[in-house]
C-alpha cells in the first residue's frame, strides 16, 4: 500500500511540476470537498476558488452528480 501511495504522490508532483501546486497541497485542499449523498446519486457541493484552479490545472471536469453503485 505504501508503494502505491508513493507512486500516486510522485505522479501528482510530476503533473503539477510547473503549476505552483504540490501534491501535498492539492490533496489538502481537495480533502475539504463536501458532498450530499442520496439513494440514487451523490451531489458534490460547490468548489472553492482554489479547488477550481486545481481542477483546471489537472484538466479535470467537475461532476455535477455521480450515480451511486447499481443505479446507472
Amino acid at each position: 500500500m505504501s508503494f502505491l501511495v508513493s507512486v500516486v504522490y510522485l505522479s501528482f508532483n510530476r503533473l503539477l511540476k510547473n503549476s505552483g501546486f504540490s501534491a501535498e497541497g492539492v490533496f489538502l485542499v481537495l480533502s475539504n470537498q463536501k458532498c450530499r449523498v442520496f439513494d440514487v446519486c451523490v451531489l458534490p457541493k460547490a468548489l472553492t476558488k482554489k479547488m477550481s484552479e486545481i481542477y483546471k490545472e489537472l484538466q479535470l471536469k467537475f461532476p455535477t452528480s455521480i450515480p451511486t453503485c447499481g443505479n446507472n
